[in-house]
């Protein structure tokens, strides 16, 4: 009987570790997929970070910054040089304004949400194929409607020039070894000509883009693919969703094999709690209050610097995802730890009392 109760003893601190080990694990991942992969919580965490005109007009003077380097501009070609050139003289209010004519926030704020909620209807429906139609027929008119005025918004902030001047600086445009581009404005029936150019070269490439396009469509030829793509969607949910409610199962059972009497009980089930709090506390910690721009430099550096108006959106995103997840993880954290810590002390109390009565 002795050698039974050690062995079970003994298989109930297996599990505890175990369990030490999968408290965190579970609560981290049903997090991060519960953000991931339930309606809105992605799109909320963009539209907070991201779709904003001040943000776009950020990463686009960051991105003209960093172009305007003299090592950067030798690799562009004339015609990029120059466009950077005249971007450079637009003020920070005139960029802002730039980004709301091209990507205005409300038309991708309601583009994202389409997007989300035809993913959506597709994962929780009994459908294997995808049936989803996006609608372009808003962006193709706003991208059209929005040259003109673009366009004017870059000549405007450039000295004028005669149509001699203009017709040498373009030629010059075509030759992309070139240097010293100075943009210029033309003469008004010369600058009317170029809008009318812009605008058919645009609705060329505009053309031929369908007014709604069918996901099934693309995904054609890959249903296996996609079939198979959407079970393991379907899992990892419910697995993450699950997966603690298991976990708790497995920790009454292994505090239940090591348990002998009322004092073992307590004891038993306070140090796995503590065990699994410190990573909870840990990751929590560091994703709260370790600068994320710095992390994310540190990942997507492969030996040479990556620009910032590259990595900033991403960090941006990361910053909505890792304030939401970082607070969650601390808080839990330190909730088990306080939990196992006074499950512990009633242990070590009830121990000594039964000592006390004993005596």
């Amino acid at each position: 009987m002795k050698f039974i109760n050690k062995l079970l003893k003994i298989l109930g601190i297996i599990i505890l570790i175990f369990v030490s080990i999968c408290i965190p694990i579970s609560i981290i991942s049903a997090d991060f997929v519960n953000l991931v992969l339930e309606p809105g919580e992605l799109v909320g965490i963009i539209d907070d970070e991201l779709l904003d005109t001040d943000v776009f007009a950020d990463i686009a003077e960051n991105a003209v910054e960093y172009y305007e380097r003299d090592e950067q501009m030798e690799l562009l070609s004339a015609q990029n040089r120059a466009l950077v050139t005249s971007l450079d003289e637009l003020s920070d209010r005139k960029l802002e304004n730039l980004f709301e004519l091209l990507l205005p926030p409300k038309m991708l704020r309601d583009t994202l949400e389409e997007i989300d909620g035809g993913f959506f209807e597709w994962l929780n429906s009994s459908k294997s194929t995808v049936e989803f139609e996006f609608d372009t027929r808003g962006w193709k008119e706003n991208t059209f409607e929005s040259i003109a005025p673009i366009v004017d918004m870059i000549f405007k902030e450039l000295p004028t020039c005669t149509r001699t001047d203009f017709i040498e600086m373009y030629d010059l445009m075509q030759q992309d070894s070139a240097e010293d581009i100075n943009p210029c404005r033309p003469p008004d029936e010369v600058y009317a000509e170029i809008v009318e150019s812009i605008e058919g070269q645009v609705g060329d490439l505009l053309d031929p883009i369908k007014d709604e396009i069918q996901v099934d469509n693309l995904v054609e030829g890959n249903e296996a693919d996609v079939k198979a793509f959407k079970s393991s969607l379907l899992l990892t949910r419910t697995i993450a969703r699950y997966g603690l409610i298991i976990v708790i199962f497995f920790f009454f059972i292994g505090v239940g094999l090591g348990t002998r009497s009322v004092k073992t009980f307590f004891k038993q089930a306070g140090w796995p709690l503590i065990l699994a709090s410190l990573p909870l506390i840990s990751v929590g910690f560091v994703i709260k209050f370790v600068p994320y721009d710095a992390i994310y430099q540190i990942l997507a550096n492969s030996g040479e610097t990556v620009p910032i108006f590259i990595y900033e959106p991403f960090t941006m995103v990361l910053n909505g995802i890792f304030s939401i997840l970082g607070s969650g993880y601390l808080t839990k954290g330190l909730i088990i730890l306080a939990i196992g810590a006074v499950s512990t002390i009633i242990g070590f109390i009830i121990g000594k009392v039964i000592e006390n009565n004993k005596e």
